[in-house]
């Protein structure tokens, strides 16, 4: 199952890969995401976001975004052994296997049809199939 997001212009989806961003991700990061929870509540009911509620999703997604790539900086650290004291290398280092984090790529895929919807001042229309 997918839920296709439209903006404006832009749309994306959430599918089985990035139903956990809003379902189970954001509790086990220790977030408060009503807007998410919301989603996942409609998820195959078709939700919809006005225009001000894009905004606060962002927000949420910005949140969770963050959460994640900490944790897996942290967990890159510990699994690859990187011994490196400097921040600037550790991040050499660890940046290309984040930019290859799936996660973090359908989390910018929804923040691009936010950002989308909120230069338009308008609003998402959600469609489960």
């Amino acid at each position: 199952m997918a839920l296709d997001i439209h903006g404006p212009t832009r749309h994306t989806a959430i599918t089985d890969d990035g139903e956990h961003i809003v379902s189970t991700l954001p509790a086990a990061l220790g977030l408060v995401t009503p807007i998410c929870d919301r989603i996942w509540d409609r998820f195959y009911a078709g939700p919809s976001l006005g225009a001000a509620e894009v905004a606060a999703w962002k927000e949420e997604l910005i949140a969770i975004r963050a959460a994640w790539a900490l944790r897996r900086r942290v967990a890159l650290v510990s699994e690859r052994r990187i011994r490196a004291t400097d921040p600037k290398v550790i991040e050499q280092i660890v940046a290309p296997m984040l930019a290859q984090d799936r996660t973090l790529t359908i989390c910018d895929e929804l923040l691009a049809v936010c950002d989308d919807a909120l230069v338009a001042r308008s609003g998402l229309r959600f469609v489960s199939d």
